[in-house]
């Protein structure tokens, strides 16, 4: 009897390990492979996906500038949740992202974006982040005029051949 339960307690921890060990290896494995993804990708097809970013970060700024709503928020996946965190903020869908943005630039009659640094990271041939800073100007319809230091991470996604927004971090520091 006590030989089966010795025998029944040394197979339980031979399973405990083998799970410990196989939840080891698997974590190393995506955890590498979340690395190694983006240096696989060869250099000219990296490129291009910068390069197709960058257009469409500039297509979004200038419709911001413009303050055609709408057009900027074409670029962002109808599908998206979680679509939004501003300053401490988390709004999850699009057009709860929409409304809010909407009503933020209501009062204002220009605006303009000034990119001090931009980086783009690829981490998949389908996933990439967008980050920059810069300072925001903008002047109300009253005409006073505000500059707005800010930092941002944009979540972009490949599906279908085209690139959108999954989520957009965005923040300006306080005051």
């Amino acid at each position: 009897m006590l030989h089966r339960h010795i025998i029944r307690s040394f197979e339980e921890v031979n399973v405990s390990v083998r799970n410990v060990v196989l939840t080891v290896l698997f974590s190393g494995v995506v955890f590498l492979s979340a690395f190694a993804g983006p240096s696989c990708l060869p250099d000219s097809e990296r490129v291009a996906i910068e390069k197709t970013l960058q257009t469409i970060n500039d297509e979004i700024v200038r419709a911001a500038e413009s303050l055609e709503v709408e057009k900027m928020f074409s670029f962002i996946r109808d599908d998206a949740e979680g679509v939004m965190i501003r300053n401490g903020r988390l709004i999850l869908t699009k057009d709860e992202a929409y409304r809010t943005y909407r009503q933020g630039v209501q009062n204002l009659r220009r605006l303009e974006y000034r990119f001090d640094r931009t980086v783009i990271h690829i981490l998949s041939r389908d996933l990439a982040l967008f980050l920059c800073e810069g300072v925001a100007t903008g002047t109300t319809g009253e005409g006073n005029t505000f500059r707005v230091p800010f930092a941002q991470t944009t979540v972009y996604g490949l599906r279908d051949g085209a690139w959108k927004v999954l989520h957009v971090h965005a923040s300006v520091p306080s005051r």
